[in-house]
């Protein structure tokens, strides 16, 4: 069966190769039959991937002259906005990685842009796709461990150590920040969506001396209220020389608590099976960035607005400013005030 959507693929690096792989397992819905990047060999490489694609080194020829209906944006920061605007503008649907943008206003300006062009844009927030995500968001959602009233989490890496000195992600002018923007995105983006919407944060940060080169913090705290009354702490570190966990995540409820360390489990007055102690919750294997796609597709045919679009993820976005804010002030910063600015 020929695939019913064509994608047009800007930007061939490491996070490229996760999305070509979800394509790869979607051919019903999906061709990807253009590959662009400034370095025309990686394109070619991702061309040849896919069993041929046109190339490009220029977005702006791709969106010209490529016979293509979405694009899939797997650049550096700093380019986002400005290619998601150009995509949005030549009548192209849009799959940006995250985070959404270097901040609040080029994500504003992207969700105008895209609204005024009828085009749907959609941030690549992979967690929130996860088969162990959805399950722990319908438990939260049918009140397995009662009313959330505390969540922990973090997500601990060492930048030097996956990423040379020179990469972009040290810059603050190339990335829009450091560990907050980078990796705690994930976490706030998935706790919106398992506790609700954050109303305020108080956050500390700091730059460590592990990561040679880096102009931004490597290490963020931040305090976290929800419109729920929940309360939470979230850690972004990118100066972590090892982690017991990776990533965290703890839900504390009012009958249980969820916890993800060695596996997701769940303790819960309300199930006898789940009274003794925390039971391991049995898993599905499964590829979040074949989900993620999959409902990309599914949104396209079918004219829905996506789990994360571009106006959900300005919550996102407005919880991360809002931290860099908090640290810069040493205020509690009110993110409703920001959405409104």
């Amino acid at each position: 069966m020929e695939a019913l959507i064509r994608i047009g693929l800007i930007g061939c690096g490491g996070i490229a190769g996760a999305h070509l792989n979800g394509y790869a397992q979607l051919p019903h819905l999906f061709r990807v039959v253009a590959c662009c990047d400034v370095r025309k060999e990686l394109a070619e490489q991702r061309a040849e991937q896919v069993g041929g694609a046109q190339v490009f080194n220029d977005y702006r020829e791709m969106l010209r002259y490529a016979d293509i209906d979405a694009v899939d944006i797997t650049l550096p920061h700093h380019l986002h906005a400005e290619v998601a605007i150009a995509a949005a503008e030549a009548k192209k649907h849009i799959l940006v990685e995250k985070p959404m943008a270097m901040n609040l206003a080029e994500a504003k300006e992207m969700v105008i842009v895209a609204e005024r062009a009828g085009v749907t844009l959609m941030v690549a927030q992979t967690q929130r796709y996860s088969a162990a995500h959805r399950l722990v968001k319908e438990l939260l959602d049918e009140g397995a461990i009662g009313q959330v009233l505390y969540v922990r989490a973090s997500v601990d890496q060492h930048l030097a150590a996956i990423r040379p000195p020179d990469n972009w992600l040290f810059k603050r002018a190339l990335a829009g920040g450091g560990s907050v923007i980078s990796i705690g995105v994930h976490k706030i983006d998935l706790l919106r969506w398992f506790v609700g919407e954050v109303v305020a944060v108080f956050a500390v940060e700091r730059q460590s001396p592990i990561n040679p080169g880096m102009d931004c913090e490597d290490i963020s705290v931040a305090l976290l209220e929800f419109e729920s009354g929940a309360v939470g702490d979230l850690a972004s570190l990118y100066a972590a020389k090892a982690s017991p966990w990776g990533e965290l995540v703890v839900l504390y409820g009012t009958e249980g608590v969820i916890h993800n360390i060695g596996g997701w489990h769940i303790n819960s007055e309300r199930h006898p099976e789940w009274q003794k102690g925390f039971v391991r919750l049995e898993l599905p294997a499964d590829n979040p960035f074949r989900n993620e796609l999959e409902h990309f597709g599914e949104c396209l045919l079918k004219g829905q607005e996506p789990l994360t679009s571009g106006r959900d993820n300005l919550r996102t976005m407005a919880v991360i400013e809002a931290i860099y804010r908090s640290a810069q002030t040493r205020q509690r910063i009110v993110v409703t005030d920001l959405m409104g600015a």
